[in-house]
């Protein structure tokens, strides 16, 4: 064992010492024990020594210093020592010939050298040093300088996160958990024990036992050509993974009135709020839990949009998620409570199409993965699981499936278009373009069996016309459908998928019903001919929106004033639902009743 006389590091070996030395980078250990440049730094009167050595630490080729003042006296055997390392043809760093360490290790001590080298961020060697002395006016700008280890520590740092365009604020928290794992200015634990990603992901399953969460890849047959590859999560250790979480089956997070083993109510269900007080929701636990004490009701909230992470859609992914009815609406509001179920790429990067049906295949092939598991568990009886001590049988199928309108169609091979042209311009039901204007309709709804008899009549069709007059009647494209898989269990067992997609707020209501109300009435005064009524809505929306500005209540909607109240651009969704608000409450002042109502 080697010691070095300055800072008393111990090394396993000469050649440890020999790079140690030749970095000069070791800071020097006062008698008492404490360190000379900390208290150069503090009281630099008292320490002359240690700002003498701090300078050779750092600007040790650059003249002459008054460093041998620092070494102790038996500093001459070390510099001995080193000197028969460069008699052996080895300067500066020792090389790999001439090491024993090896950077490539994995973290194994090898007793040769037991300190991690310092990268050499400059050359070592005399050529670097102005070689006109003499000249007083020239100018050095390759001085070699030198760095304690801890401040050589963070620049490594601070430079591995500037290349990793990481955020500057993450190196101090790096900082921190140092810190905090260590007592006295020594780490608690040795760092050459810490593992690379990828081992310490494979201890932490091991540890908390989730290798049976971990995903599998499944090649998938695409209509437009090739392959894809979509990772698809266990679901019977995804629904187990929440239901066996004590923080998250807290009876805070639980719908109120509620049973969860056996998904009866317990309180009132007369007005609609969470899932078991809807109308689906009982007939489903009968069908497939029955009396059976010992079934518990799974019903899936099945959640599908596509996300990228680029400016051009290439870099996308469409998840399919999932979270349970027996939370509450603030629970599933929360990334907690959710579970990734599939993973769909791309589908149409590289390989573009133009026929939307083929596209919207492919998707559906993907999805028909997750599908057939569902299928295969419902088969088997369902998820045996052990709750509050108690045995039970978990009885998934689902319920709903949500998502924003383009999804939806995509779900239900509906044309994405409301054009007039479209003879069916919701997916859900039968009724045309014209009956969209009817403000109490009476829907005839699509079920399964006309979805089956459409694609029945579409292979019976001779001609590529015929096909295509029978998709535009339905105003869908005829697909092999996941969600018509057999054996899958569906919440509504009599219109299938198309009753479980509920219409959502931003694009069925904020940018569709609140947007053409409001253009409507706009319509409404330019028709009319009288401009100073639609001055004096515009005026009332104003004076409205200031006096909202200083309300108390704050949950009425933001509005906007950029571009006027009667028209719908540079407005986003949700000032849309908030102007609307505004002109209701202006139209009830007496400077609406007296211009407004007449008009």
């Amino acid at each position: 064992m080697f010691s070095c006389s300055r800072c008393g590091r111990v090394f396993g070996g000469r050649q440890g010492l020999g790079n140690h030395r030749r970095l000069n980078a070791c800071v020097a250990i006062d008698e008492d024990g404490g360190d000379v440049f900390e208290k150069a730094l503090k009281d630099p009167d008292k320490h002359p020594d240690g700002l003498e050595a701090l300078s050779y630490l750092l600007f040790s080729n650059a003249g002459s210093t008054k460093t041998t003042d620092v070494l102790r006296a038996d500093d001459q055997e070390e510099d001995d020592m080193l000197d028969m390392f460069e008699n052996d043809g080895c300067s500066g760093f020792m090389p790999d010939e001439c090491s024993s360490s090896s950077e490539d290790s994995d973290g194994s001590d090898d007793g040769s050298d037991t300190e991690q080298r310092q990268p050499d961020t400059t050359a070592a060697s005399d050529t670097n040093v102005n070689e006109d002395d003499d000249d007083d006016n020239s100018t050095n700008n390759n001085i070699d300088f030198y760095l304690p280890p801890h401040l050589a520590y963070q620049i490594e740092v601070e430079d591995l996160l500037a290349r990793h365009r990481c955020d500057l604020g993450l190196g101090d928290e790096l900082h921190k958990i140092l810190r905090k794992y260590s007592q006295e200015g020594k780490l608690d634990f040795d760092p050459r024990d810490a593992r690379s990603r990828q081992k310490t992901v494979k201890v932490l399953e091991e540890v908390l036992g989730t290798q049976s969460m971990k995903p599998v890849d499944i090649d998938v047959d695409l209509c437009s050509g090739g392959k894809a590859t979509v990772s698809r999560f266990p679901l019977e250790a995804m629904v187990k993974s929440l239901l066996e979480d004590k923080e998250l089956m807290d009876p805070n997070n639980l719908a109120e009135g509620y049973d969860y083993l056996t998904g009866k109510t317990t309180g009132s269900t007369d007005v609609y709020g969470e899932f078991h007080t809807g109308d689906d929701f009982e007939p489903a636990r009968k069908r497939f839990c029955g009396d059976a004490e010992n079934n518990m009701p799974i019903a899936m909230i099945i959640f599908m949009d596509k996300s990228h992470f680029d400016r051009h859609g290439a870099l996308s992914v469409t998840p399919l998620c999932f979270t349970l009815s027996c939370f509450n609406q603030s629970a599933r509001n929360r990334v907690d409570f959710w579970r990734p179920w599939l993973y769909i790429p791309n589908l149409t990067y590289g390989t573009p199409t133009t026929d939307a049906a083929v596209s919207i295949q492919d998707e559906h092939n993907c999805i028909a993965v997750a599908m057939k598991e569902l299928v295969s568990i419902s088969e088997k009886g369902g998820i045996p699981i052990k709750l509050e001590g108690k045995q039970v049988v978990g009885k998934p199928w689902i319920h709903t499936i949500i998502g924003d309108t383009v999804g939806d169609n995509r779900v239900a091979g509906h044309y994405n278009s409301g054009a007039p042209g479209v003879a069916r311009p919701w997916r859900e039901c039968k009724c045309s373009f014209e009956d969209m204007a009817d403000p109490d309709p009476q829907c005839d709804f699509v079920t399964r069996s006309d979805l089956k008899r459409f694609k029945k009549a579409h292979r019976k069709a001779n001609t590529q016309a015929e096909r295509d007059k029978i998709c535009k009647k339905m105003s869908k494209h005829c697909i092999n459908n996941a969600f018509m898989m057999k054996g899958l269990p569906l919440a509504d067992n009599v219109h299938g998928h198309l009753g479980m997609m509920p219409p959502e707020v931003l694009h069925i209501i904020d940018e569709g019903h609140t947007d053409y109300m409001t253009t409507s009435l706009g319509q409404t005064l330019k028709d009319s001919g009288v401009r100073k009524v639609r001055k004096s809505v515009e005026t009332t929306f104003q004076h409205t929106h200031r006096r909202l500005a200083h309300n108390s209540e704050r949950d009425s909607g933001r509005g906007s004033t950029r571009s006027g109240v009667l028209k719908t651009s540079r407005v986003n969704a949700s000032e849309k639902e908030g102007n609307l608000f505004r002109i209701l409450c202006g139209s009830f002042t007496d400077t609406s009743k007296e211009t407004l109502h007449p008009a």
